[in-house]
């Protein structure tokens, strides 16, 4: 209707495989699929890195893509295709649960503790993580703290226990990595105080996980843009965050690999809202009161 010329539809790669191109006066127009949104490389990339180099992207050069081509997961497909990549060919990836703090600012209260819809904040956590596609959820906690332990007996974890845990942060990301498989591919460090983390952000993590493409942190941003957690670090990393010290966690890590870095954009704002004071608690759920 506006005059425009279509000149190619559809492309031999997968994702990517809806695209179409066309020509509207001397402006390319470029259709873009429903991959475009994930953060996996996809045939949209292909095409969109082409013209913003200035070379001519024809109905040929769309049809050359698909030697070799692409056919990879992206976090919306609801089913694996029939026949692809095995379970043993994944990345191994597990999680760490940083439940080891002495809620310090909590006023003598224990924020793992919290109720949540009547489930300790704890337990509501660690049921996130299993809920997750992570092959097995490692949670750090301190050796003696009984109440935190009985809130997670009954699951299906591995229990880390932390013995200098109040030095900081950094010694209870040590214990945790120091518990993971051997062949472990890549952890993500979630923090036990964040109510409204979901699997979800844990899988858009590991679906965005791509060593091939130096995507070897990835990191969840909330829906407005701001950075949070949880955060995934692959292997390379394991060596540099078991020497972290202190309570800076991993930002340093992620502060000198930037090149490594992908932010993953999750829903809601659950990955910036950790609650650390009795206020911040109050707030939170008068907010989820407000909302439903």
């Amino acid at each position: 209707a506006a005059g425009g010329k279509l000149t190619r539809f559809g492309m031999p790669v997968d994702p990517g495989n809806l695209l179409f191109l066309g020509q509207l006066g001397p402006k390319v127009v470029v259709g873009l699929p429903g991959c475009a949104r994930s953060p996996a490389l996809n045939g949209a990339d292909w095409v969109l890195e082409r013209l913003v180099a200035g070379i001519d992207v024809t109905h040929d050069s769309i049809a050359r893509m698909g030697v070799g081509g692409l056919l990879k997961e992206i976090p919306t497909r609801t089913q694996s295709r029939a026949g692809e990549t095995q379970l043993s060919d994944r990345p191994k990836i597990e999680v760490v649960l940083l439940a080891a703090g002495g809620s310090s600012r909590m006023q003598g209260r224990d924020k793992l503790l919290e109720d949540v819809d009547g489930t300790p904040m704890l337990r509501v956590a660690t049921n996130v993580m299993l809920g997750s596609k992570v092959r097995r959820v490692n949670v750090v906690i301190q050796p003696e703290h009984e109440q935190r332990k009985a809130a997670i007996a009954d699951l299906n974890i591995n229990l880390v226990e932390s013995p200098n845990w109040q030095s900081g942060m950094a010694a209870s990301i040590a214990a945790g990595l120091k518990s993971v498989s051997q062949d472990c591919d890549a952890v993500i460090i979630a923090l036990g105080d964040m109510p409204d983390v979901t699997p979800q952000h844990l899988d858009l993590l590991i679906s965005a996980y791509d060593p091939s493409e130096n995507r070897e942190i990835c990191r969840a941003i909330s829906e407005d843009g701001m950075p949070g957690h949880p955060v995934l670090f692959g292997r390379r990393f394991f060596e540099t965050l078991g020497s972290l010290t202190g309570d800076r966690g991993a930002r340093d890590v992620i502060a000198g690999a930037s090149d490594y870095l992908v932010d993953v954009q999750t829903d809601g704002p659950g990955a910036k809202i950790d609650l650390d004071t009795q206020e911040d608690w109050k707030a939170w759920r008068r907010a989820k009161e407000m909302s439903t």
